[in-house]
């Protein structure tokens, strides 16, 4: 495994240095208004996280509620033009599992 190296010489941390900065962005305990929680980890870091991980998850909602959607409205444009007696639908990613699963609803 190739590992880049940053620095010329590699950094020697004792324990103290250590418990003085963050473990994520290495921030000091000095910075004002700094709070480290059980991990070392400061409240900037754990800020920025959450606010990212909400920001995500409220995309990730948004586009799963829109696919759900069209899939809904594709689903009773289907149902309502097509007359025949299946009224099936079958995930199928092309592995092992699903394709068993297909053949056993076909037999």
């Amino acid at each position: 495994m190739n590992i880049k190296r940053i620095w010329s010489k590699p950094v020697q941390s004792t324990e103290t240095d250590y418990h003085n900065r963050c473990s994520t962005c290495l921030l000091p305990e000095t910075f004002p208004n700094t709070t480290f929680n059980e991990y070392h980890v400061c409240n900037h870091c754990i800020e920025y996280q959450n606010k990212q991980v909400g920001s995500a998850l409220k995309k990730d909602l948004k586009k799963r509620e829109s696919s759900k959607n069209k899939l809904i409205q594709l689903l009773e444009k289907t149902r309502n033009t097509n007359k025949s007696q299946c009224d099936c639908l079958v995930s199928y990613s092309g592995g092992k599992d699903s394709t068993y699963l297909l053949y056993l609803l076909k037999e």
